[in-house]
């Protein structure tokens, strides 16, 4: 077996030495460019989706709050539309417990007749009224219940509130 010594050929061997400069140049103009408008265009992309992610987190914020306000209008209607009607003593006739109204109400124009409890002056506007339920209770305008002394509530019951409830323009 005859081995004979390798010879390892080197680049500059083999080329000649302005070849050799050539290649070990670096990046061409036209490849620096190409490289930058890549990384742009990926910058670009990058950033449209965070603006679009941006937008998407405040609309959705926009859309709860709207969902809880009108959760919170909904239970005040609900808490005010299940008092129409009511009265302490539920054996009292209703036309006592809701007399007539002799003229309009400064404050939110109801005009109720005897025995009513609820009606729509216009498409807009409901009216209902009811008795207070304890002293802490108010009406519509902030006014307590004015009960008097726990004895005489189903003996002196003072005439029941009106509530007007308009739609919000």
């Amino acid at each position: 077996m005859n081995f004979a010594p390798l010879r390892c050929n080197r680049v500059s061997e083999r080329m000649p030495s302005a070849t050799l400069r050539s290649r070990e140049r670096g990046l061409t103009l036209i490849e620096l460019m190409v490289s930058i408008a890549i990384g742009l265009f990926i910058v670009l992309v990058a950033t449209t989706i965070y603006v679009q992610g941006l937008s998407t987190v405040r609309f959705r914020a926009g859309q709860s709050e709207n969902l809880n306000n009108s959760r919170y209008a909904l239970s005040v209607l609900d808490n005010e539309l299940t008092k129409a009607g009511y009265r302490r003593d539920p054996m009292q006739a209703i036309e006592d417990a809701f007399p007539a109204d002799g003229a309009a109400n400064a404050n939110n124009a109801c005009q109720f007749a005897r025995g009513q409890s609820a009606y729509a002056p216009d498409a807009k506007s409901l009216c209902i009224r009811y008795q207070a339920r304890d002293v802490s209770e108010t009406d519509c305008a902030g006014v307590d219940g004015k009960l008097g002394a726990a004895s005489d509530v189903y003996v002196a019951l003072p005439p029941a509130r009106a509530c007007s409830l308009s739609a919000i323009r």
